[in-house]
């Protein structure tokens, strides 16, 4: 999971450095009024915290599945433990 987050960072950096090689920062600032970037910082924030959260939800519903496996493979060993006492006991 982490290795995906360092390739996406990785490559959004790279997006970043290779836009920026010819721009000028006044001319964005010249562009369009003020509101948009406020816009835009609230697109970019949102699409962040919902990567993120994913991930998270992600991590809880492994951690959810493992735990449940437990449960089912220690019910598992006590039925085959009740069926050998069984057959122990028909002989």
């Amino acid at each position: 999971m982490k290795k995906v987050a360092w390739l996406l960072g990785a490559l959004l950096l790279l997006v970043i450095a290779f836009s920026a090689r010819n721009f000028q920062a006044s001319v964005l600032l010249e562009a369009g009024p003020w509101w948009v970037y406020f816009i835009l910082a609230g697109i970019i924030y949102s699409g962040y915290m919902a990567f993120k959260y994913y991930m998270e939800d992600r991590q809880l519903d492994e951690e959810f599945i493992e735990k449940e496996g437990e449960v089912f493979i220690h019910r598992m060993k006590e039925e085959r433990q009740r069926n050998q006492a069984k057959r122990q006991f028909e002989r």
